[in-house]
């Protein structure tokens, strides 16, 4: 999660003199200085930001006060509990948004600041510099920052725009005004806090009827989300109201803190195939990407360095909230100079995979752990089955690592992770595809997959470009369906050529052509890669052929002989051999340089041209 340092911005005449006030009025409520930075979260908006519901309504583990929570609202620290709300008897978003973040980060200080006045317009009372709700939110997050040393602003959720919306509070030019003054809002806001770039989630507003202009406003809402850098929208249309059909019920506010969190989650991890951390903790979290397809599996690697072997146990590792399943014996350790470096992997398989969307990942170590790192990758086309093998191996003192994983059926799929202990950078073998690398603080981690068509023992191997260290290395691999590519190799006259070698990159994998020039290659399901014909003294056309995820045999992948072409013998089809021709236009007899007629009429003319530019 980023931000940028706080500083007390001071956006107004009016706001400057209020700011220097507080500045020497002491903070009521309970003191929370911390050392260290000390991220912050904003809470803003109008009624259902309030909330309006009866504490008596909550579920029990609801109910129970959270001490370790601390939040600012009505002008106090205080900490997290119902009573929030409205009065003392009611509660708001707050209830499960702040339980969310702070359980989502344990590793992190997170305080909350609250300020939200019920039945308020954008338009009027939060419009920036001049509006009273506008210069009263800055003051209470001023005030409210005074007692922390080192806050760091993250991320704030605005839950407003009814008012903007409902005929008896506000017009219909307000509410066309919305959209941008949502957008004036989010920029002064932004500004003012000198956080350019801050997570900025919008609730929108309900369905409800009595919302004159609420379709109005609803798309302005919609729009600023996907127009304003950084932004996310929470969707509420499927929250139960009250009668009122103004306030949300005690369920549908506890679903909107929830999904606000999640909001602030989207918009505040980095979305990435790989993530580290080199900074002591528990959890490593990021969002990964997950793309659509068939029979997928999702796999998980997990790297961590640290001096204490027993930290290195990983609780668990969750995509989407569903705990992952280890890929047994896959964890191991290397050890040298006093730190133990760890690498683990972890599978889903369809059932349990989500769409294609970007979701969270979160990866829960027993202890605190010095440097952490993860990555994923998902392969499509692969057996519903736990894994078909795994192995490890580990180095004390090398800078290379090789393991060999035995496949005991055709078709398969080795995916692995490798960690070290160093700055250098790690080159995956020949015939591996890397699908993360990270160089970190005095830790590197990679990952890769290889294609691995008929049964063997397979090796995957890594260098590193530094010196010496513990290196511990993990793979596993999933079955999977095996394709073929076939196709004849023949000369210019269609005769059939034996003995070309045709082999496909990654796997490795080739066949020789027969007497019928016939050839035929297995690639497992999803392959990508390249198919070259090679045989001394032929040149063939096309040289190569390129596949993207192969999902069905692919028969006439043929190739010819097109050396006679190759009029300057250079090995290429290109202008040189077209100067020959030039050379020798309209040239007939035995005399003629090399063999320019193609297409056998004694002449050395438009028709010859021809043939060569169709092999080009």
């Amino acid at each position: 999660m980023t931000g940028v340092k706080y500083k007390s911005v001071l956006y107004s005449i009016w706001g400057r003199i209020i700011i220097l006030i507080l500045a020497v009025v002491p903070v009521s409520g309970t003191s929370i200085c911390q050392a260290g930075t000390t991220k912050v979260f904003l809470l803003a908006g109008q009624s259902n930001m309030v909330g309006w519901c009866s504490n008596s309504d909550l579920p029990l583990e609801l109910q129970q006060p959270r001490p370790d929570i601390q939040i600012y609202w009505g002008g106090v620290w205080t900490y997290l509990r119902p009573g929030l709300g409205g009065n003392s008897s009611c509660f708001g978003p707050e209830i499960t948004f702040c339980r969310d973040i702070v359980d989502a980060q344990p590793d992190e200080d997170i305080i909350f600041i609250k300020y939200a006045v019920s039945g308020t317009s954008l338009w009027y009372d939060w419009r920036p510099i001049s509006g009273v709700q506008y210069i009263n939110f800055m003051n209470a997050v001023n005030n409210a920052l005074l007692s922390i040393s080192e806050p760091e602003i993250v991320g704030m959720i605005w839950m407003q725009g009814e008012s903007d919306a409902w005929e008896s509070q506000s017009t219909l030019e307000h509410a066309q005004e919305y959209q941008q003054n949502l957008a004036n809002f989010i920029q002064y806001v932004r500004t003012d806090l000198a956080v350019p770039d801050l997570p900025f989630v919008i609730g929108r507003i309900s369905q409800s009827p009595v919302w004159t202009w609420g379709d109005i406003v609803r798309q302005a809402q919609a729009n600023g989300s996907q127009t304003i850098a950084n932004t996310a929208l929470v969707d509420t249309d499927d929250l139960p109201l009250k009668t009122d059909n103004i306030h949300y019920t005690t369920g549908g506010t506890v679903t909107l803190g929830t999904r606000f969190a999640e909001g602030i989650n989207t918009l505040a991890l980095p979305n990435t195939n790989s993530f580290s951390s080199d900074s002591e903790g528990t959890v490593l979290t990021w969002r990964y990407d997950i793309p659509d397809g068939n029979n997928r599996v999702l796999v998980v690697g997990v790297c961590g360095e640290d001096d204490d072997p027993c930290d290195l146990a990983t609780d668990s590792v969750k995509y989407n909230g569903v705990v992952m399943y280890e890929a047994a014996d896959s964890k191991q350790l290397a050890f040298s100079d006093g730190t133990y470096v760890m690498t683990q992997l972890f599978y889903l398989l369809e059932n349990d995979l989500p769409a294609a969307d970007d979701y969270r990942l979160d990866i829960n170590f027993a202890a605190n752990v010095n440097k952490r790192c993860g990555g994923a990758v998902t392969l499509n086309g692969i057996d519903q089955e736990p894994p078909l093998a795994v192995a490890t191996n580990s180095t004390q003192d090398a800078n290379s690592i090789s393991t060999d994983i035995t496949i005991e059926a055709d078709g398969a799929w080795i995916i692995d992770i490798v960690g070290c202990g160093s700055n250098g950078t790690l080159t995956a073998d020949v015939n591996q595809i890397t699908e993360f690398n990270i160089d970190g603080n005095n830790i590197a981690t990679a990952g890769s997959i290889k294609p691995v068509s008929l049964a063997e023992v397979a090796t995957v191997g890594w260098n590193l470009t530094d010196s010496n260290c513990a290196i511990a290395h993990s793979a596993v691999a999933f079955t999977t369906f095996v394709n073929t590519i076939s196709g004849h190799v023949r000369r210019a006259d269609d005769t059939p050529i034996e003995g070309v070698t045709v082999t496909l990159d990654f796997s490795g994998d080739s066949d020789t052509t027969d007497p019928n020039g016939y050839y035929e290659v297995p690639v497992v399901h999803n392959w990508f890669g390249k198919v070259a014909p090679v045989k001394d003294g032929c040149l063939f056309g096309p040289s190569e052929r390129i596949y993207s995820n192969v999902a069905a045999d692919l028969p006439e992948q043929d190739y010819k002989d097109i050396s006679i072409y190759d009029l300057d013998t250079d090995g290429f089809i290109n202008w040189g051999d077209i100067e020959i021709i030039h050379e020798n236009w309209l040239m007939t007899g035995p005399n003629v340089p090399g063999d320019l007629y193609k297409d056998e009429d004694n002449i050395v003319n438009f028709l010859d041209f021809a043939e060569l530019a169709r092999v080009w």
